[in-house]
């Protein structure tokens, strides 16, 4: 059990799998997050929840304008084309760096998340192919980043693809893809 719920064969498999990285399975115990007065868990439970000891994570930013209207629902001035100065971070995740002591070219990455800025900038997303039939949340804007960013990285170390937009400085969503 963990925190009074049982768990499942894959969850103590991982447990048991982390459990080498904890320094005995409830012995270490970690911040849950950096906020003043955070409770410390045990790291299995993080484990559980996608945290993975040893990790190395890179990110690369843009930002760039773009239209769009919510669509389906009453959202009052988001049901009209309007404009976002968007931002999208794009994180990759991986144990193990290459013969160069990278965790990816961060040169390449920037060339295909130039790329995709450059598709969507100054555009009305709506009009866009990838959104037909779609509301174009930046929940959706996530997925669709995340998905087209992720098939042009070729690295094989990287485990782990996550997007994340800001569509103002207090709203984002992200979307991430385990390989």
């Amino acid at each position: 059990e963990i925190l009074g719920a049982p768990i499942s064969a894959d969850q103590e498999m991982l447990r048991n799998k982390v459990a080498p990285y904890c320094h005995g399975v409830h012995s270490r115990m970690i911040p849950a997050h950096r906020e003043k007065g955070a409770r410390l868990v045990p790291c299995t439970l993080l484990a559980l929840r996608g945290y993975h000891p040893g990790m190395y994570t890179v990110a690369v930013t843009r930002d760039f304008v773009a239209q769009h209207f919510l669509i389906g629902g009453d959202w009052g001035a988001e049901n009209f084309k309007h404009s976002h100065h968007y931002v999208i971070e794009l994180q990759l995740q991986g144990a193990k760096l290459d013969q160069h002591g990278y965790l990816v070219d961060i040169v390449d990455i920037e060339h295909q998340l130039d790329a995709q800025v450059g598709h969507y900038k100054d555009q009305l997303l709506n009009e866009l192919p990838e959104f037909t039939s779609l509301n174009p949340s930046i929940e959706h804007f996530c997925q669709i980043l995340c998905t087209r960013l992720a098939g042009g990285i070729s690295a094989s170390n990287i485990s782990q693809v996550l997007v994340k937009v800001w569509e103002n400085q207090i709203a984002w969503a992200s979307y991430f893809i385990t390989r």
